[in-house]
């Protein structure tokens, strides 16, 4: 309990504190504007299917460059050596850095799944209390559960590259393998971006919905596999 609690008074420091902030203020007034508040409630009863969709679109789109934006930022930058220098109070043998890597992670992961929820809750409370055309749809909430699959893998991606990097402008390097196969995948190039979708999946548009390529089963396998390559590696390796 002590060891969590010192890792989360150096996650929630002023510059983690002040960005999250930050991102859900731009968030939460961009999904509102989203609503369309300022035009008349005629036009919003005529025009509220197209509303709706233009809606889950934009709010989607934002989610998707913001939420892995600060998921991979925020893990990526718990593991520099200035964020996570105070391992030194902790580790004194190397059979203690499992049991600290995995705490760690565990309230990391804790935060990214609050964080993940709340772009979720904020898209639904915002559609539901200011949009008379909004309804809840199941395929939407599948959206954003299958991109808060995606945001978790990319976050602990960008903290397996910031250790073995050893630089803050690493943790964004994961965020531009994401973006890339986004980009790859919007061009259709359905033999390159079949291999690419095995290692970097990314959401994909179907008849029914967002989903993703091989299914919400195979991005829980490349979580794991991250998550014990990422256990090897903070065990093994020098941590300076």
């Amino acid at each position: 309990m002590n060891l969590l609690k010192l890792h989360f008074r150096y996650l929630f420091g002023k510059r983690n504190i002040i960005l999250m902030a930050a991102v859900f203020m731009i968030s939460g007034v961009s999904f509102l504007l989203a609503t369309r508040p300022f035009n008349s409630h005629t036009d919003h009863l005529i025009n509220g299917k197209s509303y709706f969709q233009n809606y889950f679109s934009n709010c989607l789109l934002l989610t998707r460059i913001l939420q892995v934006l600060l998921l991979s930022f925020v893990m990526g930058m718990s593991f520099t050596p200035p964020c996570d220098s105070y391992h030194i109070l902790y580790l004194s043998y190397r059979r203690m850095r499992l049991p600290y890597y995995l705490s760690k992670l565990f309230l990391l992961l804790l935060v990214a799944i609050f964080i993940c929820m709340l772009f979720c809750f904020l898209y639904f409370s915002i559609g539901f209390l200011s949009a008379p055309w909004f309804i809840f749809r199941i395929n939407q909430l599948e959206a954003f559960i299958n991109l808060s699959l995606l945001s978790l893998y990319y976050g602990l991606c960008s903290s397996l590259l910031v250790f073995l990097i050893k630089s803050p402008l690493s943790s964004v390097i994961a965020y531009i393998i994401y973006m890339t196969s986004e980009f790859l995948q919007s061009l259709m190039v359905s033999d390159v971006n079949t291999y690419i979708q095995l290692v970097f999946p990314s959401l994909i548009v179907a008849p029914e919905g967002f989903k993703l390529a091989y299914g919400p089963l195979h991005v829980l396998v490349l979580i794991g596999l991250a998550f014990l390559l990422g256990s090897y590696l903070y065990s093994r390796f020098d941590l300076t």
